[in-house]
């Protein structure tokens, strides 16, 4: 759960309240303007909604959808006296009493199967411009998202086809990407992607910048390494700063991939999260694991991914 930082007191009051969801519907809004633990509780529908999952969430974004509005939705749960959730009597009679209308999901699915058809995105018309990186003409462009955040993509021979397509979605790491830091491995999973694709022939490095530190910024991280001098790991270290252990999310990741015109990927990841978004969105997705070995300062960090965020580990 989450409350808005700016002008907060407690968060619990009904305009407090207002002030967070209303905040949540705002692409402009980013993880730095919410504090954790808070008290609106933010959930995401199916990629597909109605016909993905039919579901209370599900329901709010196909009725946004349906009357042409932001694709958000608030769910106010109806209780009884006793707290109980409204069901059936109860909630007809409440209905009746305040003159709101009852629908079924059931019957709203049936109505958005045949009443909706989703928008496909457009393919981009990147700008590309040539960038030769050690003997190989890559070509370099960027894409504002629909949340206003612009990303790099690298692309090696594009105009090259492959049943599968290799990919490397790539958070932004100023310390190990730019600086060489072996306090992670950012920068040595960057390096095997793109040797990989090298060896490939063809594919895209998709550079998604604002997720410096798992998405809490460079300060931020840079404040979390010293609580790991002192002892923490990257997944307390983060906690203790009041932040989520990932903040990180992949929708601009899939708009870019889709605006690609890319269906059928050989994504190069650990990261277990990357996957079931790939695949949740309807991407056939391979998995091609990146080989990264340890050294005297990432050891405990990389262990860490492993035993508490789930990634794979192959390198020791």
């Amino acid at each position: 759960a989450v409350d808005y930082a700016p002008g907060i007191t407690t968060g619990v009051s009904a305009t407090e309240r207002a002030r967070t969801i209303k905040a949540l519907s705002d692409l402009t809004t980013t993880p730095r303007d919410l504090i954790r633990p808070g008290h609106i509780y933010p959930l995401v529908a199916h990629q597909e909604v109605l016909r993905g999952r039919q579901g209370h969430t599900e329901a709010g974004i196909a009725l946004s959808q349906l009357s042409g509005t932001s694709e958000h939705a608030l769910l106010s749960e109806i209780v009884n006296l006793d707290g109980s959730m409204a069901r059936g009597a109860s909630l007809e009679a409440f209905a009746t009493e305040h003159q709101i209308p009852i629908i079924a999901i059931a019957d709203l699915a049936r109505y958005y199967s045949e009443n909706f058809t989703a928008i496909e995105p457009a393919l981009f018309d990147l700008e590309w411009a040539d960038l030769p990186i050690d003997g190989q003409m890559w070509k370099i462009a960027t894409h504002s998202s629909l949340r206003q955040r612009e990303h790099v993509i690298l692309a090696l021979n594009p105009e090259i086809t492959s049943k599968s397509t290799y990919i490397r979605i790539h958070s932004e790491c100023f310390t190990g990407d730019v600086l060489g830091s072996q306090r992670c491995d950012c920068g040595d999973q960057l390096e095997l992607a793109k040797q990989a694709i090298i060896e490939q022939g063809s594919g895209y490095v998709i550079y998604l910048r604002n997720h410096e530190g798992r998405g809490i910024g460079l300060s931020e991280k840079l404040k979390a390494y010293r609580l790991q001098d002192e002892g923490l790991d990257t997944v307390d270290a983060n906690i203790a700063l009041g932040h989520q252990v990932d903040s990180r999310e992949w929708s601009d990741a899939i708009e870019i991939i889709k605006g690609l015109g890319l269906s059928d990927v050989t994504v190069m990841t650990n990261n277990p999260e990357k996957i079931a978004a790939l695949v949740d969105a309807g991407i056939s997705t391979t998995v091609k694991s990146l080989d990264i070995q340890a050294n005297k300062f990432n050891q405990k960090y990389l262990d860490t991914k492993a035993t508490k965020l789930g990634h794979q580990r192959l390198g020791r």
